[in-house]
């Protein structure tokens, strides 16, 4: 048994990942004790965490962090909202619900360049398939081989809408081929969407994998993690928490907050580049001057169009549309931007062909689904929501902009300072342009004129196909957002090593998308440990 203060591990942050391995290392090792700390609330009984439907209106909620970025130069100075659970479960119990693994290539470049095959696809697909539990349609012809079917997460394949024929055959009009399954690893291509609720409620992490004989602390903000010298050694000996509790870890501490919290606990722990700590008055305990850089987000902007029929119920708004049991979005499609202008992108940006792995092909470069309504209208813009309305949500999947995490402050409740430096490159602008170009070539064609009446405009920036680059950079300026996939804030290779073990400190783990050390083309919510 466990004293009150004393853990064999002690795991910071209830997120998803957190969640997970609290549960697979009480089942694995039932001798020892593991302790969970989670900064926000238990809500698993809360309706709107419950139901597919609440995602928006979690939003600046005490059940967020409600992060806001520094403002975006590249962004019209723009601060962008940032999605991050504040509450046991974590995101997985605010977000979207997307159970999207990815292109194969992008985790076998992984895995060369940490030097270990396990993080390659083959190395990773085991796990994949031990999470979940694989929805078995009437129309499925996935590979069982890339599935797995006794796992905690339950699989959906979207559900069907009036307007779905409609969709996929714009999609297929405009040059694309249908896939039977978007997560075998080989995703490009048009697929119905496959979602984590299970009989149309959320699964939250906590709930998925059970917690009952973990010690779980709620509402326990943690200050920072205790690291001593042990002779030669610096090792982690638990944490402190921010009411001034301290709690001891006989084996390890796991650091699972995320990859804009987990910098900052590491920083503020005395991890990190030590000149920039001991300006904010922290004694340093390892140099890793990498801790908060390499911050990579998905950036992504919308596009609205009215359609030609609102009486057909085809969009939200109209009176026969069918009841909402999830989001109303029924495809989505992974696109490959052409080589010859992400080349051209490359040499504006003064990088050689040569050090982008993200021009080999096959790539997902970026991803188009489209809401039967109107969502996330940027300020300036009106798009009813009255039956008339769509939207193409656009994103860059392989950005080559970086960011940084860092400290406001030694206070564990401020907020970090956050700067993603989203579209910062020419590369990021000519993925996110391309992706505008196919939907807006994808309402040109037959079905598309057929259906949608225009493309709904901000005033001031019209876009067409006839658009300048610049026209179109003018617009993701005015209206990008993040797709809130963030990672790489303790990247493997350069703040942990492939066994997640923070260099230089014993007895500390990362293990959360902090340690992704590139963007991966995928939602993020599906790479969890398993």
């Amino acid at each position: 048994m466990a004293s009150k203060d004393s853990f064999d591990y002690i795991i910071v942050g209830g997120g998803q990942a957190g969640c997970v391995v609290a549960s697979r290392l009480n089942r694995a090792l039932p001798q020892c004790t593991v302790a969970l700390l989670e900064a926000g609330p238990d809500a698993h009984k809360n309706e709107l965490v419950l139901s597919p439907l609440g995602c928006p209106k979690l939003h600046n909620t005490e059940l967020e962090w409600n992060y806001m970025t520094a403002p975006q130069s590249s962004l019209d100075d723009r601060k962008i909202y940032q999605c991050s659970g504040k509450l046991l479960s974590g995101s997985s119990g605010v977000n979207y619900g997307a159970w999207v693994r990815g292109h194969a290539t992008d985790f076998d470049e992984w895995g060369r360049m940490v030097g270990d095959e396990r993080w390659s696809y083959k190395g990773q697909l085991p796990y994949f398939k031990k999470t979940e539990t694989h929805h078995r349609s009437h129309e499925d012809t996935a590979n069982p081989e890339e599935h797995g079917f006794e796992g905690p997460i339950h699989t959906t394949a979207a559900l069907l809408y009036p307007m779905g024929e409609i969709v996929r055959d714009m999609f297929l009009e405009n040059g694309v081929r249908h896939i039977a399954d978007a997560n075998s690893g080989q995703p490009l291509g048009l697929a119905r969407w496959t979602n984590n609720w299970h009989n149309y409620t959320r699964q939250p992490a906590g709930q998925a994998y059970g917690l009952s004989s973990v010690h779980v602390l709620t509402s326990s903000l943690v200050q920072a993690i205790t690291v001593v010298k042990d002779g030669t050694k610096t090792v982690a000996k638990g944490v402190n928490l921010a009411d001034g509790q301290q709690l001891y870890a006989k084996r390890e501490v796991i650091v699972c907050a995320g990859a804009l919290r987990t910098p900052q606990i590491l920083m503020l722990s005395g991890i990190g580049d030590s000149t920039e700590l001991m300006q904010l008055g922290i004694d340093p305990v390892a140099h890793l001057p990498q801790v908060g850089r390499n911050l990579h987000d998905h950036g992504a902007i919308m596009l609205y169009w009215k359609l030609r029929y609102p009486e057909k119920n085809l969009a939200i708004g109209s009176s026969g549309f069918p009841p909402l049991k999830v989001g109303p979005s029924e495809w989505i499609f992974t696109g490959t931007a052409p080589r010859e202008a992400l080349e051209k992108a490359a040499a504006k940006d003064g990088t050689s062909s040569q050090a982008l792995p993200q021009l080999d092909i096959p790539r997902a470069h970026f991803e188009i689904t489209i809401g039967y309504g109107a969502t996330a209208v940027p300020p300036g813009m009106h798009v009813p929501v009255d039956g008339s309305s769509i939207t193409t949500g656009q994103s860059c999947f392989q950005p080559t902009s970086r960011g940084v995490v860092s400290l406001s402050c030694k206070d564990p409740a401020a907020d970090p300072i956050i700067d993603p430096r989203y579209f910062s490159t020419e590369w990021d602008r000519c993925i996110a342009r391309e992706a505008m170009r196919f939907s807006m070539r994808m309402m040109k064609t037959p079905t598309g004129q057929q259906e949608v009446k225009e493309q709904y405009q901000a005033e001031g920036m019209p876009i067409s196909l006839q658009s300048s680059d610049e026209e179109l950079n003018r617009r993701l300026r005015a209206h990008a957002m993040s797709w809130y996939h963030p990672g790489g804030t303790a990247a493997m290779g350069s703040v942990v090593d492939t066994d997640l073990r923070v260099k230089g400190v014993s007895n500390l783990r990362v293990v959360d998308a902090s340690v992704i050390p590139k963007p991966i083309g995928t939602h993020y919510q599906g790479q969890s440990p398993s």
